[in-house]
């Protein structure tokens, strides 16, 4: 996306630029280089133009994980690189496409290629009941096991590198806030008592508010 700023006298102008003139979507164009033109209209009606040229990079295919022995998982596809991850955390020097699981939890991994573009995979349990029944999907968020007797997971789809939790009780008070730069983050709720939860989930295109059950 391109930002005026708060302007309303700044528009742009060229391929995959909205009809608004205030935006750029990258969705409806191949990969490549683009020049956009910037036009900027003062108080007397004078007219300033610049240009800026945009490059779109071949993002990899998202990753699904297969899980080949009773103690290993892989990536299905080969890419460039490999960072995986255990219930949000990363796993240090753990960077090829084979990895050895020794403990319960939600493992995931982020991918790269050759453009240095990345993205990440869903999360793949070991040990953790997650089924259609307790996964809830809204919009680009998925949260499981929901409802919970104590940890939770998220999962966002949206592509952006920080996101905002916050938890709150019935009465509206903030019991949980976090930032998470992972694609999979876990919330501790053992501590918390047995009732009605909201997690709002926020970032620059996410902003998502989801009812939890404590059990």
């Amino acid at each position: 996306m391109i930002y005026p700023k708060g302007f309303d006298n700044i528009i742009f102008i060229g391929s995959g630029v909205e009809a608004n003139e205030k935006f750029f979507n990258p969705n409806s164009l191949e990969p490549g280089s683009y020049t956009i033109t910037a036009e900027f209209t003062d108080s007397m009606g004078c007219v300033s133009m610049d240009t800026l040229e945009v490059t779109l990079r071949i993002i990899p295919i998202v990753p699904v994980i297969e899980r080949v022995a009773s103690d290993q998982i892989v990536t299905a596809d080969t890419y460039s690189s490999y960072q995986w991850y255990r219930n949000g955390e990363e796993l240090n020097g753990k960077n090829g496409y084979h990895l050895r699981v020794h403990e319960l939890g939600l493992y995931s991994v982020l991918v790269g290629n050759t453009e240095n573009c990345f993205v990440g995979s869903e999360g793949y349990g070991f040990g953790i009941p997650v089924n259609e029944e307790n996964v809830t999907n809204q919009e680009n968020v998925k949260v499981y096991p929901n409802p919970t007797a104590g940890f939770l997971f998220v999962e966002m789809s949206d592509g952006d590198t920080l996101h905002t939790l916050s938890l709150t009780n019935n009465l509206g008070d903030v019991v949980l806030s976090k930032e998470t730069n992972t694609a999979i983050a876990r919330i501790d709720m053992n501590s918390l008592l047995p009732g009605t939860y909201y997690l709002q989930v926020n970032s620059f295109s996410t902003n998502v508010s989801v009812k939890i059950v404590k059990l």
